[in-house]
Order: C-alpha cells, then sequence, then structure tokens
C-alpha cells in the first residue's frame, strides 16, 4: 500500500538505492510459542517455518523481497519506539544520500494465550470491567492499563525532489527526530517526565522549532496509569503554559497498543492530521485526571490548523522517540 499510494516503482529505481526498515518487539513469537511448543509437549509435528518467521529479521525481509529492494535492511527491536525508530533512520539515510528510498514502519502480532498471559503477569493489561470498547482510555482517570492489539503501517520516505517529480502524494516532511532513555527500570517510569521532556526537546531542536510551533501532539497514550501521567507531566516541562493551548490525543484509545507498530501508526496519525487538518480524538476520555489536565480532544475529532505535529512514543525499559512532522506545502 505504501508503494502504491507513493507511486514508487521499484522497476524504475535501481535496487540497491532502495532501502528497508521495520521496527518490531515480538515479530514471529506468536508463530513459534503456541503451535509448537503444544507440539513439542503433547506430541507433532514442529512447524519448520518457524526458524524462519521466529527471528526479529523476519517482517524487514518480507518486505524486502516484495519490493525487490536490494539495499540495506535494518530492523528496529526498540518495542514501542520501534516505529518511530525506523521512519527516522530512513529520513536520515535519504537525508545523507545513501538511498533514495526508505519503506519504513513497523508491524506487531502479539495476540496469543503465551503473550497475553506474559503481559498480564507484568501488570499492565488493562483490568476495566466495563464494556470492551471503553476499555483503552488514556488519561482518563479510570484508565486501568493497556489494551494490547495487533498491526503495522509503513510509509515511504524519500526526498521531496523526488516525489514531486514523481506526483506522488506527500503527506508530510521529517523535520527533526530526538531520542532519550531513563536507564532507571524496565518496568517503571520517572513520572517527573524529565526523559520524556529531553526527547522532545530535542526533536523540536532538531526540525529548529520552537514549542509554540507546534499545532497537535500525537502521544504515546498507553492507557496506564503512571506512563499518561509522566508523558503529560514531560509535556508541560516543555511547553510550559503552552502545553494547554496545544490539542493532544492518543490513537491508541482507539487502536490499541500494538507495541512498535504503535509508533508506526502515530505516523501515519500524524501525516492524515496534517492533510486533512483534522486533529484525532482521543475516545473514552470521560473523567478528567488532576495528573493529566491538558487538552485530550475527547471523544470527538476536530478541525485545526495543523502545520507542524509532534510524535512521542516510550517503551518498557526506558526509551523515549519524538519526532517532528510538518505539512507538505
Amino acid at each position: 500500500m505504501a508503494r502504491e499510494n507513493s507511486r514508487l516503482d521499484v522497476a524504475e529505481l535501481p535496487g540497491e538505492r532502495l532501502k528497508v526498515a521495520i521496527g518490531t518487539s515480538l515479530n514471529g513469537q506468536i508463530d513459534i510459542c503456541q503451535p509448537n511448543f503444544q507440539a513439542f509437549t503433547e506430541g507433532g509435528q514442529i512447524w519448520p517455518w518457524a526458524a524462519l518467521e521466529y527471528p526479529a529479521h523476519a517482517a524487514t525481509s518480507h518486505v524486502a523481497i516484495d519490493a525487490k529492494a536490494l539495499g540495506q535492511t535494518t530492523t528496529f527491536a526498540t518495542a514501542c519506539a520501534a516505529g518511530l525508530d525506523a521512519v527516522g533512520w530512513a529520513a536520515d539515510e535519504v537525508r545523507n544520500g545513501n538511498a533514495t528510498a526508505v519503506l519504513a514502519g513497523a508491524t506487531e502480532t502479539p495476540l496469543s494465550e503465551f503473550i497475553l498471559m506474559v503481559f498480564h503477569s507484568v501488570g499492565v493489561l488493562s483490568k476495566w470491567q466495563g464494556p470492551p470498547e471503553e476499555a483503552s482510555r488514556p488519561f482518563d482517570l479510570l484508565r486501568a492499563g493497556l489494551v494490547l492489539a495487533e498491526g503495522a503501517a509503513v510509509v515511504s520516505v524519500e526526498s521531496e525532489d523526488d516525489a514531486r517529480a514523481r506526483q506522488a502524494t506527500i503527506y508530510a516532511r521529517v523535520l527533526g527526530i530526538a531520542s532519550a532513555n531513563e536507564g532507571a527500570h524496565l518496568r517503571k517510569i520517572d513520572e517527573s517526565g524529565e526523559a520524556v521532556s529531553r526527547a522532545i526537546a530535542g526533536a523540536l531542536r532538531s526540525a529548529d522549532l520552537r514549542p509554540h510551533d507546534v499545532d497537535f501532539i500525537c502521544a504515546h497514550g498507553n492507557a496506564m496509569q503512571d506512563y499518561d501521567a509522566a508523558e503529560t507531566a514531560g509535556i508541560k516541562r516543555v511547553f510550559g503554559h503552552h502545553a494547554w493551548n496545544v490539542p493532544v490525543s492518543s490513537a491508541k484509545s482507539m487502536c490499541g497498543q500494538a507495541l512498535a507498530a504503535s509508533s508506526a501508526m502515530q505516523v501515519v496519525t500524524a501525516c492524515l492530521a496534517l492533510r486533512h487538518q483534522i486533529v484525532p480524538p482521543t475516545i473514552n476520555y470521560h473523567i478528567p485526571d488532576p495528573s493529566c489536565d491538558l487538552d485530550y480532544v475527547p471523544n470527538v475529532a476536530r478541525p485545526a490548523r495543523v502545520r507542524h505535529a509532534l510524535i512521542h512514543a516510550h517503551s518498557l525499559g526506558g526509551a523515549h522517540v519524538a519526532m517532528v512532522l510538518g505539512a507538505a506545502d
């Protein structure tokens, strides 16, 4: 879909100038953990393809094979930030002249009994007892954990000149990206938002923008009590009083937490917001939380002037990535 939408004709592009970057947290574990473990314990045939689909690079290889890409392939395994990492790396490769185009994004398929039990044991899954469709409720006072999901998102990253020469649809410009890490704990987060603010401030510096230039924040917003509070605090650290003037929303309220794929989905969300001048909502936001008191665009999408969109993603383990996208025209 990314190639078709961008009108990227690989036949007209030297194969070695096309690269692929895909992020994933678990990749093919669903293929091996359940059916093959059952075959091992109960007797039966092990699915031989599991050895090929299980490794982290398998999704990247599939995309490269489909696109006939002969350039470098790279896999990012930075958990929920991996999609942003992939797109950021792609932009750097194109900007530095190392690639003509890069297919970049992320994919995740974590919905198996085994993976769900693992995430449940860590205590991060939603404990919401109401209607299932209301379980993912980022920034809401009654948020009770994340809703695990599956999905994938891929974009074509290339120079603006090449895209315009081909009359391709241009959704956004990658203006800046920065990373930060807490270096403290695999599960806990620093609720002061210090690391969040370092990533966001770094992305703004990279884009040569100031906080008041940002029109929309596409937040991580995974509906965990401490993570949402930390993200809100980090935004306030960077934006100051302007934080209350910037719409902030979480696509996870509608799509769930698809781990690495979520940050790639955030890129697509921000691109569409820039193209259509509409800020998506945070659904299931009904009861304000004093620790999460920004404008989360509750429940209904909003027309808005969006020239610059900021994306933030956070991974278990403490990694933070922020990216700034600009409107294409």
